[in-house]
This record gives C-alpha cells, structure tokens and sequence, in this order.
C-alpha cells in the first residue's frame, strides 16, 4: 500500500465507486459463476478473472502496490469480457463502452492535490467552453445552440 498517496488512493476509490455504479456495471459487479452465469468454459478461456466487488475489496483490504496494480485489475475486467463473449453479444459491446469511459478516467490519475486541482479545473473548462460556445439567442433566457433556437420573425 505504500506506493499510494492519499490522493491517488481516493482517486481510485472514487473511480471504482463510479463504475459499480454504472447503469451498465451489473454484470461486472461479482466474479463470473461459470455455472449460474452459463459460461463452463470460462475459467479454461481466461487465465485471471476479474470483476469490479473483487477491486473494491483489494483496494478496502490494502491489496495493492500502487495505482497502476488497480489500473490493470480495471483494464482486466473488461478485457475478459470481450475476450470471452464474442463480438456481436451485449457483454462484449457494454464491456468495449464500458473500457471507452475507463480510458477517460484514467487518462491521468492524480497522486497530489496539486495535480487533483489542475485535472478539475482543465475538466470546469472545458464545460465553461462548451457553455459559451452554446450562445443563447436573443429572445431566450434559456441557452440554446444557435441552430437549435427558435426564429421568431
């Protein structure tokens, strides 16, 4: 545990708590039951399962290093998933979202609150941006995109 500063470690926390939360998390959220999930062959077709209540527990119970120990374990959810079920099922395309929204997250984990502060504001930034080039039009107290308002004549 004494790779991780107590921002980083919040960080991941944080994060692991945003993804059980996640509408499309449920399947992820405990380790696959080759038998009640209807998957016998899983642990012949993947070597390290991995699951979202397992991470939550490792980083609850101190299990790992370092932040990029979690990162993998992340990572490794979703890279079982869509290793296991084929490319065309609901598994394999929540899990590619799912890995999609992961790679924002985690783009850059903070490790000081320096580093905390500077990823919050470049995030208020970037939606203070998108605000502002939303411009409301001149009859609306409302902001619209241009395109979207309506023409009064």
């Amino acid at each position: 545990m004494s790779g991780f500063t107590r921002v980083e470690l919040d960080y991941c926390k944080k994060v692991t708590e945003k993804l059980i939360g996640h509408p499309l998390s449920t399947a992820f959220l405990r380790p696959v039951n080759p038998q009640l999930d209807g998957a016998p062959d899983y642990l012949q077709k993947i070597s390290r399962p991995m699951d979202l209540g397992t991470i939550k527990s490792k980083l609850e119970n101190n299990s790992y290093s370092n932040s990029r120990e979690w990162e993998t374990d992340i990572r490794l959810v979703w890279s079982n998933a869509m290793k296991y079920n084929p490319k065309k099922t609901l598994l394999h395309h929540v899990a590619e979202r799912l890995n999609q929204k992961c790679n924002k997250l985690l783009k850059a984990i903070p490790k000081t609150e320096p580093e905390l502060w500077a990823m919050k504001l470049t995030k208020l930034n970037h939606k203070m941006k998108t605000f502002l080039n939303e411009n409301p039009p001149e009859e609306s107290i409302v902001p619209r995109r241009p395109e979207l308002a309506l023409k009064i004549e």
